[in-house]
């Protein structure tokens, strides 16, 4: 008997795609309505401690910030989805 399925490499890969890319897509959305309404530079200058950025290091800092949020934020949805699964199953 042949078993047709996929095997546990391709399948962490198609779990790590699933989190990463909307993950990237909710960061690109979230930096644009962010920064729509703060400036980078501003939110520096207002900060309680010493930095100095520039607006594209500002841009990218939050870019990946947001981007952080959106894998936790996914992955945590993935984590409840196999636990309630498991429990459905039982």
């Amino acid at each position: 008997m042949i078993k047709i399925g996929i095997s546990g490499e391709r399948k962490a890969v198609r779990i790590l795609s699933a989190i990463l890319w909307p993950s990237f897509i909710l960061a690109g959305i979230a930096s644009m309505v962010f920064f729509s309404s703060f400036d980078p530079e501003e939110l520096a200058y207002m900060a309680t401690f010493p930095i100095e950025l520039t607006a594209t290091e500002g841009y990218t800092l939050g870019f990946v910030l947001f981007w952080l949020l959106g894998i936790a934020n996914i992955s945590g949805a993935f984590f409840l989805i196999r636990v309630l699964d498991v429990e459905f199953k039982q």
